[in-house]
């Protein structure tokens, strides 16, 4: 009878611990696979067919620097493959993490203006040639997403030697969007599949579904710390545009929704796959902060020099952080601990 007892009443302290049984007793697998699956795969898929899309709209342009259609198109081309980018910008374990995949494709912040300063280098220095295979692993092979921005909206006409660095950078994202995708599908996937696996990536389902989690908190502190009030500073006179990411090209807030977007389908998924899982407050704050986001008149560096919008801002950026909180004590007791932000110090 004792130990009857004391076995029900460690199932009890352990239903607690989760808020409820369910929740211990959750499917993370099936959380786990459906994110992958509906997600990141296609997520991958869709940056290199964007990449394939700005490598050929490059190669035209190039071919005549006159063709201002061309020109557009390539334009076109850098902002799709740039939202391709922010959709799976929070992925930060995997094959993204192997040869700095992730730098090669954006760098950013830049606060020290790296990327002007080797766009420079590059065209002053006419003795620097490198092939297609040197490149990846050079000092100009980094953050391809702020040469393009750079280049394509300089007031300078674009020059052979620009569209040299132009088609290193197009050329090594395709091969890196090509590869990743490739390699989530036939690699990746499998560590969710099996994530208990012998020398496998992850410890277990938790494990597993704790680095995806991780990502959809992160991007929500990325968003509110460094794509709004970092640039935004103490009030709207000191706002300092060129600290927004992308704000040459205008495209700052389509990445910023296209970002929260990537969080709430998360959470949806989380919804979905665990049934007691409690986060209907987290996203309706977060559709909230997106609805609101997109009623601001673009472009974001004009509009945080505007006091209205300003402080419509920085509400959405304070309501970012409450998200941020409501999901991560959510996962807490659910028994997914985020541990350390990967983020802290940029």
């Amino acid at each position: 009878m004792t130990s009857l007892f004391m076995r029900h009443k460690s199932l009890l302290l352990g239903c607690l611990f989760f808020t409820s049984c369910s929740l211990a007793n959750a499917d993370w697998n099936s959380f786990n696979l459906d994110v992958v699956n509906t997600q990141i795969i296609p997520g991958y898929e869709r940056l290199q067919s964007s990449a394939s899309s700005l490598d050929k709209a490059r190669e035209k342009f190039c071919r005549n620097k006159k063709d201002t259609q061309a020109y557009s198109s390539f334009k076109n081309s850098y902002a799709e493959f740039g939202v391709a980018w922010q959709a799976v910008q929070h992925i930060r374990f995997g094959p993204i993490s192997y040869a700095k995949r992730d730098v090669s494709i954006q760098f950013w912040p830049d606060k020290k203006g790296y990327s002007g300063k080797r766009i420079h280098e590059f065209k002053t220095n006419t003795d620097i040639a490198l092939s297609e295979q040197e490149f990846p692993t050079s000092r100009f092979s980094i953050g391809a997403l702020n040469v393009l921005e750079r280049i394509l909206y300089s007031e300078e006409p674009i020059d052979n030697r620009s569209c040299e660095l132009l088609a290193l950078h197009t050329q090594n994202v395709l091969r890196i969007s090509s590869e990743l995708a490739v390699e989530w599908k036939e690699s990746m996937r499998k560590q969710f599949e099996d994530p208990r696996q012998l020398d496998g990536f992850f410890e277990d389902e938790i494990d597993a579904a704790t680095a995806l989690l991780k990502g959809a908190a992160e991007n929500l502190e990325v968003i509110s710390a460094l794509k709004l009030l970092r640039p935004m500073g103490s009030f709207a006179k000191k706002a300092k545009f060129q600290r927004l990411e992308a704000w040459r090209s205008g495209l700052s807030l389509p990445f910023i929704t296209k970002n929260l977007d990537v969080s709430i389908a998360m959470i949806e998924t989380l919804q979905q796959n665990i049934t007691n899982a409690e986060l209907s407050s987290a996203t309706s704050i977060l559709e909230s902060a997106k609805n609101r986001l997109m009623s601001i008149n673009p472009p974001l560096a004009k509009a945080i020099k505007s006091n209205e919008q300003y402080r419509e801002l920085k509400d959405i950026a304070q309501d970012l952080v409450h998200a941020h909180s409501e999901l991560e004590n959510t996962l807490t007791k659910m028994g997914i601990h985020l541990g350390f932000n990967s983020r802290d110090g940029d």
